[in-house]
This record gives structure tokens, sequence and C-alpha cells, in this order.
């Protein structure tokens, strides 16, 4: 997996974890219903698998997973720019143009893609 790249999926990684562990009780319960959510993140520079397990830790995979919920395809110079900048405007500019994808797998993909969403046009 190239060197940028990795860094990136570490970081989103980082933070969805964070995210996890501030969820109160309550919602950790309706969380832990929806778990392992597998995320694919496809980019010209690398691909990678991320698996949120039940307990809120995040396994980082460095292939595609057959059997993913999400995928995330986007040439990686646009997903870097979207996760770093939360533009919404610019993340609704670069789906109209093909540059990103968000694609939900099955009904478990399907609620979480609004989550993916939020994560890359705050």
């Amino acid at each position: 997996m190239e060197n940028s790249f990795y860094r990136l999926v570490e970081q989103i990684k980082t933070e969805a974890e964070n995210a996890l562990s501030r969820l109160s009780f309550l919602e950790r319960a309706v969380f832990w219903v929806f778990m392992p959510l597998k995320i694919n993140v496809d980019t010209d520079k690398g691909v990678a698998s991320l698996v949120i397990l039940k307990d809120g830790t995040i396994q980082l995979r460095e292939y595609l997973s057959p059997d993913a919920d999400n995928t995330i395809q986007a040439d990686f110079e646009t997903l870097t720019r979207l996760y770093h900048s939360r533009d919404k405007n610019q993340f609704i500019q670069a789906e109209t143009e093909g540059r990103i994808k968000i694609i939900s797998h099955n009904r478990k993909g399907q609620q979480a893609e609004g989550k993916l969403r939020e994560l890359l046009s705050s």
C-alpha cells in the first residue's frame, strides 16, 4: 500500500475510532446491532478495507473485502482533498463529476452511507 494512501486511511480509522469511543451507552447499543461494518476504500494509489467491529475498534486490511457493505471509490487526490476540507459543495461537485462514488452493497450499507457522506462533507 502506498505510504500516502496508508497515512490517509490511518487518519480516517483513528478519527472513526475516536468518534465511536464518545458514543453514549444507548448509541452503542444501537451501533452494536449493525456491526461488523465493512467499508472498502478504492483509489488509484491503493486499496483498503476498514472493518468496524462491535467493540468499536477498527481493523485496517490492505485489500478490498469481497463482502463489503460500502465502497468509496475516488482518485486519491479527490479523497484527500474532501477528507481534509469537509466542504459539502466540493463533495457534491466531485460526486456530480464522477470523481467520487459511495456505493452501498446492502441494507446495512445504505444505513451507513449517510455517515460516510458526513465524514467527507460535514
